[in-house]
């Protein structure tokens, strides 16, 4: 009885799969991530998941991105709770997916620590444009052989072991071939001179520094779905042609960024316009002076720019 009584205290805890979370707390997020042996995918067709980053439903109302943050970066994570025995995961890795209307984003830059710590800077945005008036009444089916063969892909994918070490399960570690590290240092580049004050991604220094870094994580998944199959996709260096696949989604996400940067208020003046136009509308008024305007939303010399340009 107490060597089986032994055994049981060493068995770990078993938990149900789980591969998709939604409207979880950070606190929630993380126990899962643990209980899923690091890796999860936080998916959701609303914005309630910022919410929740920003202390929903913690007493403080202060943000807790921690789980986001290191999910990303894949640094170790420890949850230690008063009532409940420590957590560890080793490397997790949390992917984040939503699908939120523009409101949505309006605010976030001035929600504590969603800028400052990194976490907009860590998101892929596309902004499509709407179809609202052009809709099909009756569109296409997806083809059957796409249908058939996104299904092979994922189902390959879940299929797929990982390596086995002294330490345990561990990643596999994929390289490049010469040519696709020679387009990665052509995107790398072209990203760094965007990077410049007078470059496309001057305003967004954060988001542009990431993304030579998402689009090699871009390329490292088309290339373990495309050789998930084989069991051992490491075996197989990424080549020219996925690289190039993933420098497509990263040149499109950089206008898509500015947009949804601009939606966030990411434009100090951009913000302070919006205020002044929501007091201009709320009020009704036709006529007011830069004093009233500061009375009103105190800008101060910032505010006597916008209120200037106005003006002109």
């Amino acid at each position: 009885m107490l060597e089986l009584t032994e055994q049981l205290r060493k068995t770990p805890e078993l938990h149900a799969p789980v591969f998709i979370a939604d409207d979880a707390t950070p606190e929630a997020l993380a126990s899962l991530l643990f209980q899923q042996g690091g890796r999860i995918a936080l998916l959701s067709p609303e914005g309630d998941t910022f919410d929740l980053m920003a202390g929903r439903y913690s007493g403080d109302r202060k943000p807790n991105l921690g789980v986001y943050l290191k999910g990303h970066a894949g640094d170790d994570l420890r949850i230690d709770r008063v009532s409940r025995p420590p957590e560890f995961v080793r490397e997790p890795a949390l992917t984040v997916g939503l699908a939120v209307q523009p409101d949505v984003l309006r605010g976030l830059v001035d929600q504590p620590g969603f800028r400052g710590r990194g976490l907009l800077a860590r998101f892929i945005y596309s902004i499509p444009t709407s179809l609202v008036g052009y809709r099909q009444l009756h569109p296409d089916p997806v083809p059957l052989k796409v249908t058939r063969g996104y299904g092979d892909l994922i189902r390959n994918a879940f299929r797929l072991q990982p390596v086995l070490s002294r330490k345990g399960p561990a990643p596999h570690v994929l390289r490049l071939d010469a040519e696709a590290r020679a387009e990665l240092d052509r995107f790398r580049k072209s990203v760094e001179l965007q990077l410049r004050e007078d470059g496309e991604l001057a305003m967004l220094k954060d988001w542009g520094s990431k993304l030579p870094g998402a689009v090699c994580r871009i390329a490292g998944i088309f290339h373990g779905l495309i050789h998930a199959r084989s069991g051992d996709p490491s075996q197989t260096p990424i080549n020219a042609e996925t690289m190039l696949c993933a420098i497509s989604i990263g040149e499109y996400a950089i206008p898509h960024a500015r947009a949804a940067f601009f939606e966030m208020g990411a434009d100090p003046a951009v913000g302070l316009a919006r205020r002044l136009t929501a007091w201009l509308v709320e009020g009704e008024l036709r006529n007011f002076s830069r004093r009233d305007a500061f009375n009103a939303l105190r800008g101060g010399e910032r505010m006597a720019g916008v209120v200037a340009k106005a003006h002109d």
